[in-house]
This record gives structure tokens, C-alpha cells and sequence, in this order.
């Protein structure tokens, strides 16, 4: 398969049909599955042979021997499990990769009861006499590590309680596994007629088609058939959700936090009053995304009847032409020009056909959606599932922001201290997303390309913020009736979602209608199994606009210090520690006001476009 004939659905192409060099090249990783094997029988017999450290940390030079040991222990354990997860995610259907990725869970599972021993006696060390410790160069890699042990002590368990945990560990990922095998590859989509007299598998790359049609009548059968399907399943998926709610819950008791949103934002160094801060300033501005909506009812004609399977087409459908993936490489090498040539020149590496990094398009069995997977020593490795259209340009431009932060921060961190946050994760990300906008309406003069544009940044900023905090508010309201021991069944879920769903899109004052079968959208969600994950999305969307800006008023000193500050810094510091050395505060009103102001030009500015166009 070659980029030019890649407009129809691969989604059901066997992967063997795919261009080698449009694939990722997991041999960077290992040569083969012999060579895994081999590896995790190596590593299995490593393991026990860290007890040798047991009751022998008081002395710094031990414990930095003792460091090396684990620290390197974990990196072959990182290793095992990137190869098995990539490979699982070329075909979800297949059971050997699952395997491999369930075997890889109960390794680190039998690696932390290892370990349980570990913690408890650094911890048991005078504080005092492990902050000098820190002060030792000897120590230069595992000062942060030392830190988060010291700032964790109250949640630090004695061995026995932490060989117990690091025991249950191994049930973590089932819930999200069988969660994602379900969604992702079992269930059986349903073939719908389109208008056109084609009938389609409602697979999950022809659904983010479909609801970005045009056509009203097949994007309203595409949302009624998916919607209907999750609604048949919705006692199975809060029964999942349900379950890695509990765990969560349980985790959270057992490590003396008040609840989990508080071990969530703990473990990343983030004042838990931060979470419902962002909530409130979002939720303020839903005028502001009231008026938005609205706007895309009179774009479109739907002043009367605007639903929410309206909420995807574009507004512009003449200017959405298609966007090959080379096409798509050229413009994000022009949109990442401000971060300057080193940022470039590594991005170019990256995006060159055959570089191994990426992996295009859908294929029978291939995990849906897009992510970055780093891993430290390797260079990263990209999913995507590339329809040629604009989203897949602005998703390619996100995800390679991923991962251009795991290149510098592996360029500038040792191991211990490489690995960044999803507080700080997700700025890189979104930040490349507002250069490639900026870059695009910079030299786009054309009235008719501008409202497009517009109009795909105020809905990528819906997608991010907006929707992101729905997601946020949702999640607190589960853990919160969880904690207050309420039901959590398929109908309650619904009723909450539906509530939230209808508040946010502004149902009661008749800007959108939310029909009832759409309640079951949160059961698609995979990001609610991941611990209070999404609202992060959201501030660092908000983050990564106040940094663009910086950058592209101030130029080179800002692109430095954002490249130095945040990509560079790995996990070297707090993250809102990491964000102020880059150049933004996000605990103060100022990140806010500028995001919030530039939704609102936007939507000015296609209003205006609008009228113009119109008169």
C-alpha cells in the first residue's frame, strides 16, 4: 500500500499489506519474540537475587548500588512490557501478544513483592542523614527519586502490607484490558446504510468518519447504531468501570490517602484544590461555548433542530481536502519552525518514511485512537490511525510533540529522572497543535480556508478543554459516589452523564438537544480507567496556549526556555515547577484569561467571516 491510493477504509486491510516503511519497527525494541523470551526468562531469574540488598541500605555506598541494581532492573522490565503492548496493539484480536502483556503485568507485580522491602528501609534511615545523602553527587540521578520517597513516607506501608499490594497489582490492568478487547475488537459492529447506497461496517475508524459527514442522515445513523451498541453492553461496561473503580478505592485506603482523586494528584505533585480550580474556571466560560455551539448551529442550518451528532462535521466542508501523510509532514516541519533547527532537524528524523517511529494507518485488528509509547534508550514509537483527513494532521502534529518531549528528556535525564508527567506530558502536545493553527492561519489569506480553520481550533478546543472537563466532572461524581458507597450501575452512570452532557452543551436553554441514548458515551471512554487522567488535558491545553504565545512573541528565548524548561527537564522537578521554569504559572488566573480571550476572538472572527460571507 503507498500514500497516493490511501484514501479508502484500512481498517480491515491485513497488516501484512502495509507498507513496511508506513509501519513501526519493533526490532529496535527486540529482533523477534525468541529474543523477548529470552529476556523475561533472564529477568525472572534477576529478580530474586535483589534480596541481597535486604537490611543493607544504611551505608550511601550500598544504597547506590542498591539503586543501580533496581533502577536497571526496572528499565528491562519497561522494555519487556513497551514490546508486548506495541505488539498487543497491532492486532488486538491476536492471543499471543496478550499474553506476552499479561505475563509482563504479573513480572512487575512479582517484581514489586520483590521489592516490597525496598522503601520501607530507606525510609527507615534518619531523614536527616538521607537529605545529605541527597546532597552527594553520588546521588545526582536519585535525588528526585529520594524526594518522592521522602514525600510519599506517610503513604509508604511496612513490607509485609507492600508485598501484599505489590501482590494485588497484578489486577490493575485487567479491568482496562478486557474493557479495551471489547470495545475495541469483540464486539460486533453493525453494518448501516449510508445514503449513498454503500452499506458499512460501523468500525471505529469509519465511526470517526462518519460523524465528521456532511451528509446529516448518515453521521445520525452512524451515532445511533454506535450508541444503541454500548447501550446493549452498558451493564458490562459499569460492571468494568465499576471494578477499577473499586480497586482504585481500595489502593487509596490501603495507602492512607482520603480518597483517590487524592492519591491521583499526590503521586504528580499537584495540590488536589487544583482539580476542582480548573473545573470552576472551565465551567464559567460555558457561555462562552454556548455561543460557540450556537454559531455552529446557524454555519450549518440547524438553528431549530441542532443535535449532538452535529457537534462533529466541519463547518467548511469545501476546504476540507485531503491530507496525506506526506502532505501532513511537510506542514508540521513548517509549524514547528519557532521551536528552532534542533527541534526541527529531530522532528524531520522522526517523520522520514522507513524511520521506524511511526505506525500510519488502521489495519484488521489494530488498536483504534493515536498515542505515543517512550521508552528509555529507544526512540518512540507513534500510533496513528491516518484517514487523510485534518484531524489526522492535527493528531500527527500532537502526537510527535509527544514525542519530541521523550527525545529530549531521554537526551538530558538519566533513567530515574526521564520519565515526565501527564501534567507536563500533554503541554508538549497541545503546544504543537496551537504552532501548527498559528502557523496555518498565519499564511492562509483565503476567507473561505480561514473559517475552516477557525472552526477546527475552536472545535480541537472544545474537544480539549471543554469536553475534557466534562469528562474530569464526571470522573470526581463516580469516585465521589463510590466513596459515599452509592450505586454504580449502568443506569446510574447514564443518569449522571446525560445530566452532565446536557448541562455542558447548554440542553435546557435549547442551544443543543441531547438525546437520551447518548447517555451511554462515557462507556467508550478508556481514559476513565485510567485515575483522574483527563483533566489534565485540559490545563495543559490551557498551559501550552500562554507558552505558544511566548513563543511566537518572543522567539528564540522562549522557544529555549520552553525546550530546556519542560522538554529537556524529564521528571527532574514538580511539574508546576517544570511549567514556571518554562514560562507559565498555572496557578495563577493569567494562563486562563489568555486561552479563554483567544476562544472568544476565534469565535468573533468566524462570526464575523460568517456575515461577510453571507451579505
Amino acid at each position: 500500500m503507498n500514500e497516493e491510493t490511501a484514501g479508502h477504509d484500512r481498517s480491515l486491510t491485513p497488516r501484512s499489506d502495509i507498507d513496511p516503511k508506513l509501519r513501526w519497527d519493533l526490532s529496535v525494541v527486540y529482533p523477534d519474540e525468541s529474543a523477548w523470551e529470552a529476556e523475561k526468562t533472564a529477568l525472572l531469574a534477576e529478580i530474586p537475587r535483589l534480596d541481597r540488598f535486604r537490611g543493607r541500605l544504611d551505608d550511601p555506598g550500598r544504597l547506590r548500588e542498591a539503586l543501580d541494581a533496581v533502577m536497571a532492573v526496572h528499565q528491562r522490565l519497561e522494555r519487556l512490557g513497551h514490546y508486548a503492548a506495541r505488539l498487543r496493539d497491532e492486532d488486538l484480536a491476536a492471543s499471543a501478544p496478550a499474553a506476552m502483556t499479561d505475563q509482563v503485568t504479573r513480572l512487575g507485580a512479582e517484581l514489586r513483592a520483590a521489592l516490597a522491602y525496598f522503601d520501607p528501609e530507606v525510609l527507615a534511615i534518619a531523614e536527616d542523614r538521607l537529605r545529605a545523602w541527597m546532597a552527594d553527587p553520588r546521588f545526582c540521578d536519585y535525588d528526585r527519586y529520594l524526594h518522592d520517597l521522602l514525600r510519599h513516607k506517610p503513604h509508604v506501608l511496612g513490607a509485609a502490607e507492600e508485598k501484599v499490594l505489590a501482590n494485588a497489582s497484578v489486577f490493575a490492568p485487567v479491568l482496562y484490558h478486557t474493557f479495551s478487547t471489547l470495545s475495541d475488537a469483540e464486539l460486533k459492529r453493525p453494518a448501516i446504510p449510508l445514503e449513498d447506497g454503500r452499506t458499512v461496517t460501523l468500525t471505529p475508524a469509519n465511526f470517526r468518519l462518519l460523524r465528521q459527514s456532511p451528509v446529516r442522515a448518515d453521521r445520525r445513523r452512524a451515532f445511533e447504531a454506535l450508541w444503541t451498541l454500548y447501550q446493549d453492553y452498558c451493564g458490562t461496561f459499569s460492571n468494568l468501570l465499576g471494578g477499577q473503580v473499586a480497586y482504585h478505592g481500595f489502593l487509596a485506603r490501603s495507602r492512607n490517602h482520603p480518597s483517590v482523586l487524592h492519591l491521583a494528584l499526590h503521586r504528580n505533585e499537584i495540590p488536589v484544590e487544583f482539580y476542582d480550580i480548573l473545573l470552576e474556571r472551565v465551567t464559567e466560560h460555558l457561555p462562552s461555548f454556548h455561543r460557540y455551539l450556537r454559531l455552529r448551529a446557524r454555519l450549518l442550518r440547524l438553528e431549530d433542530d441542532h443535535r449532538y451528532h452535529d457537534i462533529y462535521p466541519s463547518l467548511v466542508p469545501a476546504v476540507t481536502s485531503r491530507y496525506p501523510v506526506e502532505a501532513c509532514r511537510k506542514i508540521a516541519l513548517e509549524a514547528a519552525a519557532p521551536l528552532g533547527e534542533d527541534y526541527v532537524a529531530r522532528l524531520r528524523t522522526a517523520l522520514r518514511p522507513g524511520s521506524g517511529y511511526l505506525d500510519i494507518y488502521p489495519n484488521r485488528g489494530k488498536r483504534s485512537g493515536a498515542y505515543m509509547a517512550g521508552c528509555y534508550g529507544i526512540h518512540p514509537l507513534v500510533l496513528l490511525n491516518h484517514n487523510d483527513d485534518f484531524e489526522s494532521l492535527s493528531t500527527l502534529v500532537h502526537e510527535m510533540g509527544h514525542a519530541l518531549h521523550s527525545v529530549y528528556s531521554q537526551a538530558a535525564q538519566p533513567y530515574p529522572k526521564a520519565d515526565y508527567s501527564i501534567f507536563v506530558a500533554e503541554v508538549a502536545s497541545t503546544l504543537s497543535e496551537a504552532l501548527l493553527f498559528e502557523h496555518l492561519l498565519e499564511v492562509e489569506t483565503d476567507p473561505e480556508a480561514r473559517r475552516f480553520l477557525l472552526a477546527e481550533y475552536l472545535h480541537g478546543f472544545r474537544g480539549t478543554v471543554f469536553r475534557q472537563t466534562m469528562f474530569a466532572e464526571f470522573e470526581r461524581e463516580v469516585y465521589a459516589r463510590a466513596d459515599r458507597r452509592e450505586g454504580l450501575t449502568g443506569d446510574d452512570l447514564n443518569a449522571l452523564y446525560l445530566a452532565l452532557l446536557r448541562r455542558y452543551h447548554g440542553h435546557d436553554q435549547g442551544v443543543m438537544r441531547i438525546d437520551e441514548l447518548y447517555a451511554a458515551e462515557w462507556a467508550a471512554i478508556p481514559h476513565f480507567y485510567y485515575r483522574f487522567y483527563v483533566y489534565q488535558y485540559a490545563s495543559s491545553f490551557i498551559a501550552s496556549t500562554a507558552l505558544a504565545q511566548q513563543i511566537l512573541t518572543e522567539g528564540a528565548v522562549a522557544a529555549r526556555r520552553y525546550i530546556d524548561g519542560l522538554l529537556g527537564a524529564g521528571g527532574a522537578a514538580d511539574p508546576l515547577t517544570i511549567l514556571r521554569n518554562a514560562g507559565v504559572d498555572l496557578t495563577a488566573p493569567e494562563p486562563y484569561a489568555i486561552a479563554f480571550e483567544k476562544f472568544d476572538r476565534a469565535v468573533a472572527e468566524l462570526e464575523a467571516l460568517a456575515a461577510e460571507r453571507n451579505a
